[in-house]
């Protein structure tokens, strides 16, 4: 073999080696990269969240889930907030809602930390359950928030454990998500006096509700249990006097 030969051999050897030492290089320093600009992305987006949870707090803003709390008389024929107001109640006449669900955005730092390691964007999802009147337009009575990674082709749908055996993917942790989300909303559903009737054929998750017709009572109209104070008050007075040894 010629001194060419041998330098050229040399050569070549040499630049493979700053190769693969630049490649591996330029590989560290991309994920050293993504690991700073997915942990800034997160820690910018937390300080927003804590700011805007800080404003609300300062405001006051009363949850919508959280108002209507309250429970029924014996005979079902009042229901009495925890705010102090009471409403008739007519067992004649119910009124039905529907649970329903929509993609709202994204979970933006579950986002970055999910890409962190390399999954899909963390989409939000929510659960309404939304009144169902024909003279009125819909409202929502209570709405619960849950998240679940963003697939192609994967709906709420593929979540229905009833289907469970065949994923496409993984939806384990998806489908408890979404089970959750759906508890979390029966429990707000409840203590706002409704109760569970059926589920439509449409969607694993649309559960029915219903309740009877409720008619705020005047403010001066004392409740069931004012009235029961007031009785046993008037019971105590009307007993004659204990005679003192």
């Amino acid at each position: 073999m010629s001194n060419t030969d041998g330098d050229f051999l040399w050569n070549f050897i040499t630049g493979v080696l700053i190769g693969f030492v630049l490649l591996g290089a330029f590989k560290l320093a991309w994920f050293l990269f993504r690991i700073v600009w997915y942990l800034t992305i997160f820690l910018v987006l937390s300080v927003g969240a804590g700011s805007v949870f800080l404003v609300r707090r300062t405001r006051r803003r009363s949850d919508a889930n959280w108002a209507g709390f309250g429970e029924y008389s014996p005979d079902h024929a009042r229901w009495h907030q925890a705010s102090g107001e009471s409403f008739a109640c007519d067992l004649t006449d119910r009124l039905y809602s529907e649970v329903q669900a929509a993609r709202v955005n994204m979970y933006w730092r579950a986002t970055a930390l999910s890409r962190l390691f390399r999954r899909g964007a963390v989409d939000r999802n929510r659960f309404s359950a939304v009144t169902q009147l024909t003279s009125a337009p819909p409202e929502v009575v209570a709405k619960v928030d849950f998240g679940t990674e963003a697939r192609h082709g994967i709906t709420l749908d593929h979540l229905d454990p009833a289907v469970a055996s065949g994923d496409p993917y993984d939806l384990a942790r998806d489908r408890e998500n979404a089970k959750a989300a759906l508890g979390v909303l029966d429990s707000l559903m409840v203590n706002k006096g409704w109760e569970r009737v059926g589920r439509s054929e449409e969607h694993w998750y649309a559960y029915q509700y219903a309740r009877p017709v409720m008619t705020m009572l005047p403010e001066g109209e004392p409740s069931d249990c004012a009235t029961q104070v007031r009785d046993e008050r008037a019971s105590e007075d009307s007993r004659p006097p204990t005679l003192q040894s």
